[in-house]
């Protein structure tokens, strides 16, 4: 026996590979066959370790032909001394008497990732005609220096580049590499391909349009993986490249048919009620069949129209739509405001509390809402298409909610939920004001003592809702009875963070992510349920951040900054500069609610957007101190009466934000 007993499960890795190495080194087309019979001693290692009570994964017949062949390998049977097989039975078998669940799991880890070395060496092998690279073949020298990883990956990033636009032959070669972005044992074929990140980033996107294109979610589920990878979310250089990227997944996710460059696309058109936007939403889109969902019906371009209104939607009332749907949201019993302002869910838990929990209107609801989100973001694509330009040939401005989804909300919807306590922390920190700190945020919290902090008397509960309607939530089986102690209170804290950030928003979140889906998905062919699938398809999901997802629906608040900005870029008509100068005067002595309602007279939105405004006008309007100010809001074109003094301007500036917010009307 070699020396391999006296060795870490690590050590057997390097010693196993060697010998196998060396078996081969004169017949490189029999990595195939070694890494199949090291996949079974893999096998024979799992097993007892995974079903211990089970004898007869204890036992091994050296009578049995392939058993014999796995053996025979170099190393084979000094893995299996090593982890307390023994001979029996006069030497007829290899008896396991004592099964070390953990050393024949490490064992049974190490020993794959050789089987999967000798995999990457066949795959070498196999295509040595797309490398130049010669076929490593120095088995007593460690595996990151013999020039095999170098090789692999070479020969896989030159042959995803070559393949071109055949997206379907790429599959084999994605698999490979998506093996050396992730698998441990490939820590130096990483390094080697991050240094080809540049182009090959390149190659994944072409891919991933493609197999959009193609709807083979399998491949694109890795394709993405690692592409998020090499262009990770949450890099600020790199963010407007991403959202262009994620806008032509969009675009790829159309029908043929609706390809701008072959013929204008359809119109979604939504007649509503003024005051009742979000249930007339829901009643327009309830009229969509679930095959004209499929079909792309949200994915075309918007128009609104109102009840009893008389105006004509050049983008104004679309920008508006989704502003005020957002505002709408904020008084909903099924919706709460965090302390920062932004929405959730209402707590699943409280709500059952209150009885709010009828799973039909709960669904339909959050799907809508999911929906409605979707196609902001087609609208998106639309505007810079250049299907919504303005008449001389400006870009629309974008469309927003006129109230952010809360970041952590958006990371569920994601399936990348804040899971450790200090993820939690900061994302319950995100939605928290400076002036009046969630004490559960600081870090010093469970520093001190829990009589110290007011924690004396915990258990593993928490209330959900307020007064007669509060329910008590356990947050782990029978908490109700687990007293917290200085052991387990990070435990407590994490479970509670948990509860409050994650699980109660899990329900609302699938239907929101099933409608978001629904417009930004691939035809009905994702279950917005399955964590892997439903991610790992989505664009917006793995190469935008929570952050990033949440600036690109929503921008934001509008503050003394913005009316700074507006007043930057503004062209004012000379007749009408002195009332442009008192606008500004009183926009920076009103208060920030006052500005974002007439931002959104100005701009059909009440949320700066993430990337700014670019136009914007103030001409003179006919009329004297009677007159109303009047907004197109399609154009961020704002016509102020010739207004004999500052007061009579805020005075009917402030009339017509208010007449406007109500109904569309020409004072």
């Amino acid at each position: 026996m070699s020396d391999i007993a006296s060795c870490a499960p690590d050590g057997w890795c390097i010693f196993l590979r060697a010998a196998l190495r060396q078996s081969a080194a004169g017949s490189p087309e029999s990595y195939a066959s070694l890494a199949k019979d090291v996949g079974l001693l893999v096998k024979i290692l799992r097993n007892p370790a995974e079903q211990p009570d089970e004898l007869k994964f204890r036992k091994i017949k050296l009578s049995n032909a392939t058993i014999g062949r796995v053996l025979s390998h170099p190393g084979a049977r000094d893995v299996l001394a090593a982890c307390g097989f023994v001979e029996a039975s006069e030497g007829e078998c290899l008896e396991l008497i004592e099964a070390d669940r953990a050393l024949l799991l490490r064992a049974s880890q190490e020993v794959e990732a050789v089987q999967y070395e000798l995999q990457e060496l066949d795959w070498l092998y196999v295509n040595r005609a797309a490398t130049a690279s010669p076929i490593p073949g120095r088995p007593s020298e460690p595996w990151s220096a013999d020039g095999a990883p170098a090789a692999m990956a070479h020969t896989c990033v030159t042959t995803l580049l070559k393949l071109g636009a055949e997206a379907a032959a790429k599959g084999p070669w994605l698999a490979r590499l998506s093996h050396m972005l992730f698998a441990p044992e490939m820590v130096e074929c990483r390094r080697l391909v991050r240094e080809r990140a540049s182009v090959l980033i390149m190659a994944l996107r072409a891919i991933v349009l493609e197999l959009i294109r193609m709807l083979e979610m399998g491949a694109l589920s890795t394709a993405l993986q690692c592409l998020a990878f090499l262009w990770p979310a949450g890099a600020h250089d790199t963010l407007a490249a991403r959202l262009e990227f994620c806008s032509s997944c969009l675009a790829a996710a159309l029908s043929p048919a609706d390809a701008f460059d072959e013929s204008p696309p359809l119109e979604l058109k939504l007649r509503l009620v003024r005051g009742q936007i979000v249930s007339s939403t829901i009643g327009a889109l309830r009229a969509f069949s679930e095959t004209g969902i499929r079909c792309g019906v949200l994915k075309q371009p918007l128009t609104i129209e109102y009840v009893g209104e008389v105006g004509q939607d050049a983008g104004g009332l679309r920008r508006m739509f989704f502003d005020l749907f957002a505002h709408e949201l904020a008084v909903h019993p099924l919706w709460t405001l965090t302390p920062t302002g932004s929405l959730r869910p209402a707590d699943s838990f409280a709500a059952a509390a209150r009885q709010m929990t009828i799973s039909g209107e709960l669904e339909e609801h959050m799907r809508t809402v999911g929906r409605v989100c979707g196609m902001a973001l087609y609208q998106e694509l639309h505007r810079h298409s250049g299907v919504q330009t303005l008449v001389d040939g400006e870009r629309a401005p974008p469309n927003l909610f006129g109230v952010a989804f809360a970041r952590y909300f958006l990371q569920v919807v994601q399936h990348a939920p804040p899971d450790s306590l200090a993820e939690l922390q900061a994302a319950l920190a995100a939605e928290t004001l400076e002036t009046h700190a969630d004490v559960r945020t600081s870090p010093s919290l469970l520093d001190r003592p829990l009589s110290e902090s007011g924690l004396g008397d915990m258990t593993f509960v928490r209330m959900a809702g307020e007064g007669a309607d509060a329910l008590e939530v356990e947050l782990v089986p029978g908490g109700s009875s687990i007293q917290v102690t200085e052991a387990t209170k990070h435990e407590w804290l994490r479970a509670l963070l948990h509860s409050e950030l994650v699980h109660s928003l899990t329900t609302a979140a699938g239907h929101f992510r099933r409608g978001l889906l629904d417009s930004v998905g691939l035809s009905g062919a994702v279950d917005a349920f399955d964590p892997v699938r439903s991610r790992w398809t989505c664009p917006h999901f793995v190469l935008l951040s929570a952050g990033e997802l949440q600036s690109t629906l929503s921008g934001a608040p509008v503050g003394l900054s913005c009316i700074d900005e507006l007043r930057r870029v503004a062209s004012v008509h000379a007749d009408a500069a002195v009332q442009a100068s008192w606008l500004w005067d009183m926009m920076l002595s009103v208060d920030d609610r006052t500005r974002a309602r007439v931002y959104r007279f100005v701009t059909g939105s009440s949320r700066r957007p993430a990337d700014g405004v670019s136009a914007f006008q103030i001409n003179p309007r006919e009329g004297g101190d009677g007159a109303y100010p009047f907004a197109h809001a399609c154009a961020s074109v704002l016509e102020l009466p010739r207004y004999s003094s500052q007061a009579v301007l805020r005075e009917r500036l402030q009339a017509a934000v208010e007449a406007a917010h109500d109904k569309f009307t020409d004072l």
